[in-house]
């Protein structure tokens, strides 16, 4: 992927300047000879350096579908010529074109000193020219449903409980919740409650409230001969 945007690279540079040697070395203090002939007419001694400098990390796309692999290469672009300005003007054009592309990004921070002298060569006009590297991947296999959906609805049963204090006294008013099933009853004047309908075989998880107190307990409706009893320690009332 990467040699075909150096090719499209290539092709830019020469709709925009005209024919002129193009090199993918690094600038040199003398003219590189280009990677490819130049083509018939194209003046001696000018030339455009664009070189692949890194490969950096791209942000996610924000896509509704898998997001590609992506990245960006950043080019170095410069410029020589015999007269110092032709290669101030080629540099121009280019950049103001790149500006003007949606596919490129431009960055005009000069480079270091260092970086300069890593690759040995003399400090010159230049920027950064940025393209996008991306992967598409393919969508996970989605399977169209050719049966209706059919729900199978297990037994239920009645649940009966009773709520108790100390000495098994009945507590009037109490609430008790099956948030599982959204379910809540209050109890009578017996503390007893009821459920018209749960899942039968299925572990309940009841929650109690009575005078500022709350207790949770687990059941099994289905193994309960009599009625569930839920006992509840009870501060006792002042007279």
């Amino acid at each position: 992927m990467i040699p075909e945007i150096d090719r499209q690279l290539k092709q830019w540079i020469t709709d925009v300047v005209g024919d002129v040697t193009i090199s993918l070395h690094p600038p040199a203090d003398t003219p590189p000879h280009g990677d490819a002939p130049s083509r018939e007419g194209a003046p001696e001694g000018r030339g455009v350096s664009v070189y692949l400098l890194e490969l950096a990390d791209a942000p996610p796309a924000s896509t509704p579908h898998v997001a590609p692999l992506q990245f960006k290469l950043r080019y170095l672009v410069t410029a020589w010529g015999e007269e110092p300005e032709w290669a101030h003007g080629v540099l121009g054009d280019l950049a103001l074109a790149a500006l003007d592309d949606a596919e490129m990004e431009v960055e005009m921070t000069p480079l270091s000193a260092e970086m300069w002298l890593a690759l040995r060569a003399v400090p010159r006009p230049s920027f950064i020219l940025q393209r996008l590297v991306r992967k598409p991947r393919p969508d996970p296999e989605v399977r169209l449903v050719t049966q209706p959906l059919v729900l199978h609805a297990g037994p239920s049963v009645p649940f009966v409980g009773y709520v108790w204090g100390p000495q098994d006294k009945p507590i009037v008013g109490a609430h008790v919740e099956c948030a599982a099933l959204n379910l809540s009853a209050v109890t009578d004047r017996e503390g007893r409650f009821r459920f018209a309908a749960v899942p039968a075989g299925r572990p309940l998880r009841l929650l109690v409230r009575a005078r500022r107190r709350q207790v949770q307990v687990t059941t099994d409706p289905a193994g309960e001969a009599e009625p569930f009893i839920i006992r509840m320690e009870l501060k006792q009332e002042r007279q």
